[in-house]
């Protein structure tokens, strides 16, 4: 049971940090605080589930086997239960708070204001020119918005009525290596490069802009507000391996409350037969005595 608690902890654990790095950038534009504690709420729950396990094996082991114990042992995995049941439900309080579409896009408008180029490595600027290219989208609601930046109004060019990685194609010549290095925490040092090749795309991009015909335009027109939405909720509301791992997690601290339930009984009724056995023990040996 103890190895099948472990492997399951390990599962979840491992299945929340796949999804936080999947998504690693793209979180950086939106709403962080509640998926923050949904993630911090998981693992508190799998933490009280090891360290119950651990604590009622160390009861087991450590050869009480009284009433005293068991009904302890009972109260202990109770207690734990009430806890893990809690620490489930604002779990998924939190994750359908971070389901709100209003509080996200006003976030990534928030976000879309720290937005500096290109090519610098600030979280903003690095998280929307990655969620640009992967969606293939261009600002909050579409284009238009960042007009209404501090990057448009300090933009070194007239031409240029948004970031490059709005462009058409510009997947195939931008890229944004994210090396990691050192130990747990670590380190993320952004690196972005251009193919030799990208003045024509760029070029091709800016020069057929025309705000007269926008029909001619080589900029994504989609906004990144559904899309990114719709990634986002589906993967952390919507995923039933992740859901159905943290209910089961709760079964089995149930199931684990039954069975002590179960030994407790079985260890009374098999005290009060030694006791009864003892009794009519003493009994014989009493008018044993009595007879010599």
């Amino acid at each position: 049971m103890m190895i099948a608690a472990i492997a399951l902890c390990a599962a979840v654990l491992w299945m929340q940090a796949d999804l936080f790095n999947e998504h690693e950038y793209t979180l950086i534009i939106v709403n962080r605080n509640p998926i923050d504690l949904a993630n911090a709420l998981l693992i508190a729950i799998v933490s009280v589930t090891c360290i119950s396990f651990l604590v009622e094996i160390a009861l087991w082991l450590s050869n009480c086997v009284d009433d005293c114990c068991f009904q302890f042992a009972i109260l202990f995995r109770f207690v734990f239960i009430l806890v893990t049941a809690i620490l489930v439900i604002i779990f998924n309080v939190q994750l359908s708070a971070f389901a709100n579409k209003e509080e996200m896009k006003d976030s990534m408008y928030s976000s879309l204001q720290r937005y500096q180029g290109e090519f610098l490595t600030n979280p903003d600027s690095m998280a929307w020119n990655l969620v640009q290219m992967k969606y293939e989208v261009c600002g909050v609601n579409g284009p238009g918005d960042y007009t209404k930046t501090p990057w448009y109004k300090f933009r070194t060019v007239d031409y240029k009525v948004v970031p490059f990685t709005c462009c058409i194609g510009i997947v195939d010549v931008y890229h944004i290596d994210l090396p990691r290095y050192g130990a747990w925490p670590e380190k993320v040092y952004p690196l972005v490069r251009l193919n030799p090749n990208s003045d024509r795309i760029i070029n091709q991009c800016y020069n057929m802009q025309d705000p007269m015909n926008p029909k001619k335009r080589k900029v994504m027109e989609k906004g990144a507000l559904n899309p990114v939405y719709d990634d986002l909720t589906s993967d952390y509301t919507h995923n039933f391996p992740l859901i159905v791992l943290v209910v089961f997690i709760l079964v089995c601290q149930i199931a684990v409350l039954i069975i002590s339930i179960a030994a407790c009984v079985t260890h009374r009724k098999a005290a009060k037969i030694v006791a009864a056995e003892m009794t009519r023990q003493e009994i014989e040996e009493r008018n044993r005595r009595r007879q010599k």
